[in-house]
């Protein structure tokens, strides 16, 4: 699935917009964000596998939210901070 093919989340079609964002970012291996709670940011002491798990997590964030912003009609987006 290519990110053109995302529903464009307009005033009438939300169910069906997040089906389409969760659908393309679980076949993208990003949908960590959306399936778990965020990590406790890392520390100094924390351990590399503490830190990995928290990049990974950051890094899934910043593409859930790239993608739903793409797929947003603009009239909505300029509504949005």
């Amino acid at each position: 699935m290519q990110i053109g093919f995302l529903i464009k989340l307009n005033e009438t079609n939300y169910e069906d917009w997040v089906d389409s964002i969760k659908l393309f970012l679980a076949i993208s291996c990003v949908d960590a964000a959306l399936t778990k709670d965020e990590p406790c940011i890392p520390t100094d002491t924390s351990s590399s596998r503490e830190k990995m798990k928290y990049e990974r997590w950051d890094h899934s964030n910043k593409i859930c939210l790239m993608t739903m912003k793409h797929s947003t009609e603009k009239t909505i987006k300029d509504n949005i901070p």
